[in-house]
């Protein structure tokens, strides 16, 4: 509704996600669903001839009520669960079937300090904000996500489906630290879905940037951990990128010039990979911003993690990220 706003997306982007959460989507009951939050996303893209691209299919965490309440449920029978997933998976992809350039099929399935062999998101035992209760991989077990490709790509075989992972990024001097281990455990599981066919296309990586640890960002080790995924023939789309500015000096033009070095140091990387096709900017404006409200400054500062400012003028940060793209090579 905002002409302003726009305006200036149409200038800057050429892809625009709609977020099919289970609270906004549904179901909120058998085959209950609503749509009306998206429909006005996926018409601006084609209006515009824009990308469309959904997120997510799957995900442990943002359900509606009504799929909670049956996850909680003691006697909700694992039959029962599969079915919702099976109509989920096949009420989103057919919605736009044909329409969608990407399809984050499952989103955030990798926990290590759950305890699981297999490194997999185990919510019975880190749960969400202190709430316990047993989601997919409980109900249908490690292949769920096999299966979650598989739906989605019978009911929309022209999307490009994708894995989506967050906390990727850093290093520290210790070795294997706790993003080391998410990229082990990330690699590990692509190689099992690879080794049995799964139709997986691309690696979505989150990039939730956090400027404060520019200095844990080792170039040698992203290059070599992305490398290692075009490697099994897998395309990469750098899918939600941001810079958190927590922890930045208050003073407007030093956050802005350390966020900006937080852009340009990474896609200096990320862009010299061959397999990274598409970069996602997780926002346009400070205006709008999920950090806003899931990662405030503790001085009470407005966060300022985007490319335009909330009057949606260009910031250092735009001008370090069309730097980055202009010296990468060509695709």
């Amino acid at each position: 509704q905002d002409a302003e706003f726009q305006r200036a997306f149409l200038a800057d982007y050429g892809l625009i996600v709609g977020g099919f959460f289970g609270v906004t989507v549904g179901p909120f009951g058998e085959n209950n669903y609503n749509f009306s939050q998206i429909d006005p996303f996926f018409k601006f893209a084609q209006t515009n001839n824009l990308a469309f691209r959904g997120h997510p299919m799957i995900w442990n965490q943002f359900n509606s009520d009504w799929v909670v309440e049956k996850f909680k449920n003691s006697s909700t029978k694992s039959s029962e669960i599969e079915k919702i997933f099976t109509n989920h998976i096949s009420t989103l992809g057919k919605k736009y079937a044909g329409n969608v350039s990407s399809w984050d099929v499952v989103n955030e399935v990798i926990n290590v300090e759950d305890g699981r062999a297999d490194k997999l998101r185990d919510t019975e035992v880190s749960g969400f904000n202190g709430d316990k209760y047993p989601t997919w991989l409980k109900f249908l077990g490690p292949k769920y996500m096999q299966r979650a490709f598989e739906i989605a790509h019978a009911v929309d075989p022209k999307a490009k489906l994708v894995i989506n992972e967050t906390s990727l990024t850093y290093s520290n001097a210790l070795g294997n630290s706790y993003w080391e281990q998410r990229r082990n455990a990330l690699l590990e599981l692509l190689a099992k879905l690879k080794a049995a066919n799964t139709p997986v296309h691309a690696v979505g990586i989150q990039s939730h940037l956090l400027a404060r640890f520019n200095k844990r960002f080792d170039g040698n080790k992203f290059r070599k951990f992305l490398s290692d995924i075009a490697g099994m023939g897998f395309e990469i789309i750098i899918s939600e990128l941001d810079v958190s500015d927590v922890e930045l000096p208050k003073n407007i033009q030093a956050r802005d010039r350390i966020v900006a070095k937080s852009y340009y140091d990474y896609l200096s990387v990320v862009l010299d990979e061959p397999a990274v096709s598409t970069v996602v900017n997780w926002g346009l404006s400070d205006r709008y911003s999920w950090l806003s409200d899931f990662a405030p400054r503790n001085d009470g500062a407005a966060v300022r993690p985007l490319l335009r400012d909330r009057q949606y003028q260009l910031k250092p940060a735009w001008k370090a990220v069309a730097r980055a793209i202009k010296e990468a090579p060509k695709r």
